[in-house]
């Protein structure tokens, strides 16, 4: 794209991120160290520096507004320098300010002196707000405006000095990029980053043909000024040393570029509304303290009602390149504004009385004299008693009525003592990481409020956070109170024993039903609410938001970029939204280390490095392949159109359409064990039965011959030379780094082709790497959910593909509809009513102003592939519940379908107790919670983790706890079931029947339940064994219970305590192992060894059918789901 489109310099034509804006907070505060090591080089006492002050002031001839704030600021800088309250960080500031504006504004030679006027008159206006941001005012840093008429004299400033100067283009661009080259290890990464931007794209602009003289003009003024050896401020001072040169970049992109970009504004305002972020220094797993990235702060304010617009709903959805840590970030900063409120508050609300005792920051204790007015301004009054020469000599102290809240109230009965330092608030001392965040002793800091934020996340998650990230060397979770609600919901776990005491600032919750119950019952004041989607329970049940939207809590909603699908659950009028793009990141101050195995570091690597690029793709074609495809799309037509479809006919059409699936995404040689292959014989046999050919019309038999001629020589092709496994191989041998990503493990553990073929690199799974990850290539193109993993964003930035057209004709059908759902999410997003007093906002999608135009974006129809996608998932469904059901004569079992992953599902019966894991996954069970909890089918959700056993009938737990067991203990425990059925067979009896003869022995259960006892093998005993089995023996007088009945009773106990153990070992396994098995269940499924696995819940059928018993309530493994 051209840099210029004859539409003039709109900030849209920027498309690598740059930004031509003033310094951010980051900047100045390098800015500030230097300007204090600059006045210790200036061995200027406070005396000469005001009188050349003085000097300076009278000698300037104003002729700008400008200028005539530079004399209003000096003036006012210097007058805090002669008054004696001010501290010592504030004259600090004062004497390095004007020292060196000073110094730059006597050379009165330099020809650049224009320049040097803007110089220093910023540094001036910079040093001013520095000051008042000392002394405890909210200030907002922006530099002093130019009028029309100061812009016109910038521009003509630029042009003399282009004019001026004999560097040619030629000459320029080279040396302006050395300049930036040397800035890199002179200055602050984030003055660097805006610099490089800066002039990156002032060289673009005198590279570019087509661009306007003028504008060129400006453009090789500024480098020309850069590369200039006798510029205003010799380069030699550091940051100091390159103000000018970026004040003169600035000016010149601003002249090019109208309009400033909204990011810096907005930092400037949640800086100033958030003054501890300047505070936090971050830390997490490594060595290297980071000033917190701007993306975090940016996400936080987006759910704080004193920095949003009024139009913006209560729930607001941010969608994220990647899900990391944003939301917990979010949460932190949540948390210490409620601290900072409460201790706003409580400063405000402290009413000091004259003689109180009081102590201050620096540990002196003193007494309160009151508020004056001295050297005309308010302050307050300290009162010691020090002796000198034997006697008492009584002192006051005066302080700026900004550092009230650095005081204490003590006891009356304190005696004054200690020295009261000049500036309390520098005191060198170790203090708690929370009183140097907000500023002010603890004294005055609230930490058991009522009020607190809820998060909803995976506990582990935000434990590991809290433990792992340090604020000057303090873990997170000593400085703010966090706590998790514990998975029976009646007690909260807090993370540390240091603030135990304290009520919880942060309160996590493990899925939105438990947030639910909590909003609803809890006498907390919530303040927000954060729910990162990736948590265990996903947005898919929006019932669950309904307290959270009528309460009307500010809640802030985490979707990682392949989540956005979860945004079709809600209806776009419940929430607002706002969606990070790379090129936002791009704009935005992330500091450079090279502590690689920080883990702050790590996710703000990550969170920069998202790529959403197209990958590099291959399309081969195999005549055979594309002739079979289009001949079954045929007979999908046909199928689809008949209104008596009979099964065999629709299990047919599933088994060739799942045999050319199998046989195009096969990458390895194919032989007569691979899946494809065995699939296509079983397809020949079915058909030559006469089973389907004699419901088939003339049409559909005529298209199912040619498709079984074509698929036979698309069977031998391949097995000849398959396309996909040969070009694996040149890849391989070109680079031996590459990794196969073969990603359906029903695929992989089916074919018999080699997967250790030499110098081919096979994985079955991949965890995105913290930092760039090999070249991989995918062979095959799989589900629409496994896709969304791989691309939004790509899994590797070398990622490639090998595709037949048709797996291609897929993939674009995929991106098709990310952009069409992304052209919506624009048309739905409008950052000028997130933040309407920042100015300069653009689209961040296709160049629509959705601000004044919004866009209805309608779905086009589906397409024949979509069409046949569609009706081949409900094809594979009935096809499982075909393949369950039960010959004549064998016992069946009403059930529901569960889907796990890819190929791997269940029939639960009504009654069956899955056993799951989701709790110890997710961090919130405590330690006596560690049991596998039961969940009936009824109460699944997506994303429920169940555990399983891997090729058997029996489950996990029970084969754990028969190792504890005699050979006899089950069956004796099941006497009393046995004496049931033995008495209600031997009579003919109805359920019913039965229950009115325990009824009369007293019974006092309902019929439900003893028809549970009679029907679920899995029940272990009555809850009340000594009782019920006395009832039941009294029923049925069974000979063989009434000689075992104290045996059976103790059998019970017995067998239930070996459940109860195993549960707990099996429980302390997976909790041990947590981290490492979520990383693994990318698919779905992930093995825990000894025969056990654990599978994620994708969805459950409504339905309810009948399957032979044999089949129920264990893992099966099916078709591949490869829509």
């Amino acid at each position: 794209m051209k840099l210029f489109d004859g539409m003039g310099w709109a900030p849209s034509i920027r498309e690598d991120g740059s930004v031509s804006l003033a310094m951010t907070y980051a900047d100045r505060e390098a800015i500030s160290d230097s300007l204090q090591q600059y006045q210790s080089t200036h061995n200027l006492s406070d005396k000469e520096l005001l009188q050349q002050t003085s000097h300076l002031v009278k000698e300037l001839n104003s002729t700008t507004s400008f200028q005539d704030g530079f004399l209003q600021n000096t003036t006012w800088l210097a007058n805090h320098l002669r008054l004696p309250e001010s501290s010592d960080a504030i004259k600090d500031v004062v004497r390095g300010a004007l020292a060196f504006c000073i110094e730059i504004s006597s050379q009165s030679q330099n020809p650049n002196k224009n320049i040097a006027a803007l110089t220093v008159a910023r540094v001036a206006h910079w040093a001013v707000q520095r000051v008042e941001e000392i002394g405890g005012k909210k200030v907002s840093f922006s530099p002093p405006a130019l009028s029309d008429e100061e812009k016109k004299q910038a521009e003509n400033m630029l042009l003399e000095f282009a004019l001026g100067n004999d560097l040619k283009e030629a000459e320029l661009i080279e040396p302006a990029l050395k300049v930036v080259e040397e800035i890199r290890t002179s200055v602050r990464p984030s003055f660097y980053k805006r610099f490089h931007e800066n002039v990156d794209f002032l060289v673009r602009v005198v590279k570019e043909p087509s661009a306007e003289e003028e504008k060129r003009s400006y453009a090789l003024a500024a480098l020309k000024y850069i590369v200039h050896e006798d510029d205003v401020i010799h380069d030699s001072l550091g940051v100091l040393g390159y103000i000018d040169d970026f004040f003169v970049i600035e000016t010149a992109v601003e002249l090019i570029e109208p309009g400033r970009q909204p990011w810096k504004n907005l930092i400037d305002k949640i800086f100033s509304h958030w003054p501890f972020l300047k505070h936090l220094g971050v830390r997490g797993s490594g060595k290297t303290n980071i000033l917190i990235p701007e993306y975090y702060p940016i996400n936080a304010a987006l759910n704080c009602h004193a920095l949003i617009g009024k139009d913006v709903k209560p729930i607001k959805v941010v969608v994220e390149p990647v899900s990391e840590s944003a939301s917990l970030f979010a949460a932190l900063i949540g948390a210490l504004d409620i601290y900072d409120k409460e201790k706003s508050d409580k400063a405000l609300a402290l009413d000091f009385k004259p003689g109180q005792k009081v102590k201050s920051s620096d540990g002196s204790i003193s007494e309160f004299t009151g508020i004056e007015i001295v050297y005309g301004k308010e302050m307050f009054g300290l009162r010691q008693y020090p002796k000198k020469g034997g006697k008492v000599n009584p002192a006051i102290n005066y302080r700026t009525i900004e550092e009230l809240n650095l005081l204490t109230p003590v006891d009356d009965s304190r005696v004054p003592r200690g020295r009261i330092h000049d500036s309390m608030d520098s005191v060198e001392k170790s203090i708690p990481a929370l009183e140097r965040i907000l500023d002010m002793p603890m004294g005055n800091i609230n930490q058991n409020t009522n009020s607190c934020v809820l998060v909803v996340d995976q506990v582990r998650r935000v434990k590991d956070f809290a433990e792992t990230v340090t604020i000057y060397e303090q873990p997170v979770k000593n400085i703010v109170s966090i706590a998790s609600i514990g998975v029976d919901e009646s007690k909260l776990t807090h993370f540390s024993h240091t603030l135990k005491s304290n009520k919880p600032t942060i309160v996590v919750a493990p899925n939105l039903m438990i947030a639910k119950n909590f909003v609803r019952n809890t006498d907390r004041e919530i303040k927000q609410i954060i729910v990162q989607s990736q948590s265990a329970t996903t947005l898919k049940k929006a019932h669950l938001w309904q307290p959270i939207k009528q309460a009307g809590l500010p809640t802030l909603v985490f979707l990682g970029a392949e989540a956005t699908d979860d945004l079709d659950d809600f209806n776009e009028n419940d929430y607002s939204l706002w969606e990070w793009e790379p090129r936002d990141i791009q704009k935005l101050y992330w500091e450079n280390t090279e502590d690689n195995d920080d883990l702050i570091v790590s996710w703000t690597n990550q969170i920069q490095r998202a790529d959403f690029s197209a990958p590099d793709i291959e399309v081969i074609s195999q005549e055979n392949l594309e002739k079979s495809w289009k001949l079954s799309e045929e007979l999908a037509r046909c199928v689809r159109a008949r209104e008596d479809l009979p099964e065999s006919l629709d299990r047919f059409a599933g088994l060739i359409f799942s045999t050319l699936h199998l046989l195009m995404t096969d990458p390895l040689s194919i032989t007569t064990q691979s899946r494809g292959v065995v699939r296509f014989e079983e397809v020949k046999g079915l058909w030559q039965s006469g089973d389907v050919a004699r419901y088939c019309t003339d049409k559909e038999h005529e298209i199912i011959w040619m498709l079984i001629e074509e698929i036979g020589h698309l069977t031998a092709a391949l097995m000849i030379e398959n396309p996909k496994h040969k070009k694996i191989l040149e890849m391989s041998d070109k680079d031996p780094s590459l990794q196969v990503l073969l990603g359906q493990r029903k695929i992989n553990s089916g074919v018999s082709g080699s997967l250790s073929t030499p110098n081919v690199n096979y994985i079955n799974r991949v965890t995105p790497s913290r930092e760039t990850t090999s070249p991989l290539l995918l062979p095959a193109w799989t589900s629409r959910a496994r896709m969304k993993k791989y691309f939004l964003p790509k899994i590797s930035n070398q990622l490639s593909m090998i595709l037949y057209e048709k797996e291609f004709h897929r993939y674009e059908q995929f991106v098709n509809d990310c952009r069409r759902r992304k052209q919506a999410r624009v048309a739905q997003a409008n950052r000028t009513a997130f933040f309407p007093e920042i100015k300069g906002w653009i689209n961040s999608g296709p160049p629509v102003d959705v601000a004044t135009n919004p866009v209805e974006v309608e779905s086009p129809p589906p397409s024949e592939a979509e069409l046949f996608g569609q009706e081949q998932e409900r094809r594979i469904q009935r096809q499982l519940v075909r393949d369950a059901r039960g010959e004549k004569g064998d016992q069946v079992s009403q059930a529901r379908l569960v889907v796990f992953d890819l190929v791997q599902h269940a029939f639960f019966t009504p009654h069956y107790q899955a056993q799951t894991v989701t709790h110890l996954l997710d961090g919130a069970a405590t330690e006596n919670e560690q049991n596998i909890q039961y969940k009936k089918v009824d109460n699944l959700v997506p994303g429920d983790a169940i555990l399983f056993s891997v090729g058997r009938e029996t489950d996990v737990i029970k084969e754990a706890a028969d190792k504890k067991l005699n050979k006899t203990d089950r069956a004796t425990a099941d006497m009393w079931r046995q004496a049931l059925k033995t008495y209600k067979r031997k009579h003919n009896l109805k359920t019913s029947e039965l229950h009115a003869k325990m009824k009369s022995c007293g019974f006092d259960k309902t019929a439900q339940t003893l028809r549970l006892w009679l029907d679920n093998e899995d029940l272990i005993g009555p809850s009340s064994p000594s009782q019920d089995l006395q009832i039941i023996l009294d029923a049925t007088k069974d000979e063989t219970l009434s000689v075992n009945l104290e045996r059976a009773v103790a059998a019970i106990e017995k067998v239930r305590s070996a459940h109860k153990q195993a549960s707990r070992a099996w429980a302390k396994k997976i909790v041990k192992k947590a981290a490492e098995i979520c990383s693994d269940f990318d698919g779905g499924t992930a093995e825990l060894g000894e025969n056990a696995c654990l599978v994620r819940v994708n969805h459950v059928l409504d339905d309810v059918v009948e399957v032979r018993t044999a089949k129920t309530n264990r893992l099966l493994e099916g078709e591949t789901w490869f829509w």
